[in-house]
């Protein structure tokens, strides 16, 4: 977990005049960036967390105040620098970068910078452990603010003698000093400060053993984080709230409070903290027995470790949900199992480990019957041969994936069929399989209400059946685009795409296109409220083509052939497939 920092910078900055010193703001300029925008950039580098940058930006501000001989100037990046070096847990380089500033500021007589000093130092001796150091320093810090009437200094240092005093044993004291401190943040009407002090004096409690008085203080820290948005406090007070549940052995409540911190670490991108909390969701799970939980834990850690790309720890997960799952005789989960070791053998790029996974994965599906998971393995076989340029067996992999989807209704997985065999296609220079795949994936996007997809796939199909010379598909991807247009409410366009196609199936004898334009005009005209043509097309389109809808729907349909039509809503949800 990320230590709780204290709230309130611990340096001052001076309003920056602009980007370059000269007040351009032009960056082509050979001119030397203003060193107080360097230190405002790093300020805020430093509270998102980018210490890094922050770290770079102080040092550069350093520098050309150094070069200007701005001593106040520099004493602030190096103050800054210091308090950069401090949540780096750098400590020998930050109090060295403290010192340097604390003798510029003692010169020109800032109190300011010499208290923001002194509390940065007690900061780094009492993460150190040396809390008589540490004591002395919070203390000058304290003095000096109050001398110079800064009360959100004096709070901040009335904090830090609370957490030295609270780790001596000195409760009473620490107490004492938390509660002087809340007062002056109460009366400024700082939030945030007063849930710092909520949580410091809620640690007091969970050490001491009082589990319930430190919940109920985290529990209105928590609520002070969350109302001025501060998620890294809220994911550090939700993870302390879950440890106090966990160590009461209320593994339930500390369960949700850590799903709730995945949640926080999500939302700020803390892949790190994340895993954290997923090894202790881990341990709850395990100590409650709760197997399921357990497992769908291990498959959250597993899945973090090979987002970052930690194969071997991800695989050493999957294994043992592996393991579990054949203990359990658990034939799905053990086929999931079997398919993410096989992606970080892919990953890794062991192929022949990969092909064994899946392999038997599709073994186990076949087995139990499950469609979707022969999918899935099927795939990532197919993935696997076309990553080893073996086409024919990828091309036989995705058709195979793709009979069975048409078999369950799985669309989204004959898409992903349909795009690898796209780019076995493409490699392969076979133009007109590739017309006919872009052809059908404009179908899926179509389905799926993906229409600009859609469209460029189906002109993409059109430019290629043209440069082909097929007319067939030429006809099809024509019949596509005007479906297209007549949704987008182009219907002038569509009734001349509409037109060409049903040119060429005319020359073509195909009854079936002919069908499905006639159908298609039919939509075109009802939606325009010419609902007697648009009647009559589709009366001409059954006669033509009796089977161009399913037989148990062509009563229901054949209704709407009658002038008594009042909208084309009221057609069933699959009609646009035609």
């Amino acid at each position: 977990m990320l230590e709780h920092q204290p709230t309130r910078s611990n340096h001052s900055y001076r309003v920056p005049p602009g980007y370059w010193l000269d007040g351009t703001t032009d960056p082509a300029a050979p001119r030397t960036r203003s060193p107080a925008l360097l230190l405002e950039l790093a300020r805020i580098n430093e509270q998102q967390g980018d210490y890094s940058a922050a770290s770079s930006l102080y040092q550069e501000a350093s520098r050309i105040y150094s070069g200007l001989n701005d001593d106040r100037g520099q004493a602030d990046a190096l103050c800054g620098l210091g308090s950069v070096e401090r949540l780096q847990r750098q400590y020998g380089d930050a109090e060295k970068s403290y010192d340097k500033a604390y003798e510029i500021y003692k010169s020109l007589n800032y109190d300011a910078g010499r208290a923001d000093v002194s509390w940065g130092l007690g900061e780094v001796y009492r993460l150190r452990e040396s809390y008589g150091t540490a004591q002395t320093h919070y203390s000058k810090a304290l003095e000096i603010y109050s001398t110079i009437e800064d009360e959100p200094g004096q709070a901040q240092s009335l904090c830090g003698l609370a957490e030295i005093k609270r780790n001596l044993g000195d409760d009473q004291a620490a107490i004492w000093s938390f509660n002087k401190a809340l007062q002056i943040y109460t009366r400024l009407g700082s939030q945030t400060g007063r849930g710092e002090v909520l949580w410091g004096l809620a640690e007091l409690q969970r050490l001491r053993g009082r589990k319930d008085k430190a919940i109920s203080l985290y529990c209105e820290a928590l609520e002070i984080y969350q109302g001025t948005g501060n998620q890294r406090f809220e994911a550090d007070v939700l993870a302390k709230l879950a440890e106090c549940h966990s160590e009461g052995e209320d593994f339930g409540d500390a369960a949700r409070y850590y799903s709730q911190v995945i949640s926080v670490y999500n939302e700020l991108g803390n892949e790190t903290g994340k895993e954290d909390v997923l090894a202790q969701l881990e341990a709850i799970y395990l100590k409650a027995k709760d197997d399921s939980r357990y497992i769908k834990s291990l498959w959250q850690l597993a899945d973090a470790y090979f987002t970052r790309n930690k194969l071997d720890t991800a695989s050493s997960y999957y294994s043992r949900i592996l393991e579990l799952c054949t203990a359990q005789k658990n034939d799905s989960g053990r086929a999931d199992a079997l398919r993410s070791q096989a992606e970080v053998h892919m990953r890794s790029k062991e192929f022949e480990g990969a092909q064994l996974c899946y392999s038997e994965a599709d073994s186990i599906c076949i087995a139990i019957n499950d469609g979707q998971g022969r999918v899935k393995s099927l795939l990532g076989l197919a993935d696997l041969c076309r990553k080893q340029n073996k086409t024919t067996g990828a091309i036989a992999a995705y058709h195979e994936a793709m009979s069975i989807c048409t078999d369950i209704g799985d669309d989204a997985g004959k898409l992903a069929a349909l795009l690898g065999s796209l780019e076995v296609y493409i490699s392969l220079w076979d133009v007109a399989r590739r017309v006919d795949t872009l052809w059908k994936i404009g179908h899926l996007r179509r389905w799926s209400t993906e229409f600009d997809k859609a469209t460029s796939c189906y002109s993409e199909a059109l430019a290629l059946a043209t440069s082909l010379g097929d007319d067939g598909f030429k006809a099809d991807a024509l019949r596509g685009l005007g479906a297209m247009n007549r949704i987008k409410g182009h219907y002038g366009r569509a009734f001349s795409l509409y037109e060409e196609a049903m040119e060429i199936y005319v020359k073509r004898g195909d009854d079936r296109g002919r069908a499905k334009v006639l159908w298609g005009r039919g939509e075109a005209y009802c939606h325009t409220g010419n609902y007697r043509t648009g009647s009559n097309h589709y009366g001409e389109a059954l006669q033509l083509w009796p089977a161009l809808v399913d037989h148990q729907k062509k009563d229901e349909l054949m209704w709407g052939i009658s002038p008594s039509i009042k909208s084309v809503g009221d057609w069933p949800d699959d009609y646009d497939r035609l």
